[in-house]
């Protein structure tokens, strides 16, 4: 099952835990989306963990995933507004 995700935070956990993205991020109405297969549910479980604060991951992987998407978000957003982007 293709899990969506749109929190920058909650990506950047799942990105240092060593899940991967199922498809690229995509800018739809106004919010850039991630995806990740979550056949197994392993995703789901991490998630809970997650809101938890019960989710062991390293502080500074954490903040560079974070740096890392809101780059790719700001270019996103700008590449959307000059009509070039993936709004759909």
């Amino acid at each position: 099952m293709l899990k969506l995700i749109h929190d920058v935070d909650l990506v950047a956990y799942l990105l240092a835990m060593g899940f991967k993205q199922a498809q690229p991020a995509k800018y739809h109405q106004g919010k850039v989306i991630f995806s990740f297969d979550d056949s197994k549910g392993e995703i789901k479980e991490a998630i809970t963990k997650f809101f938890n604060k019960d989710a062991p991951v390293d502080a500074l992987t954490h903040a560079e995933y974070i740096t890392s998407l809101k780059s790719q978000i700001i270019i996103m957003k700008r590449n959307s507004r000059q009509g070039g982007g993936q709004d759909e």
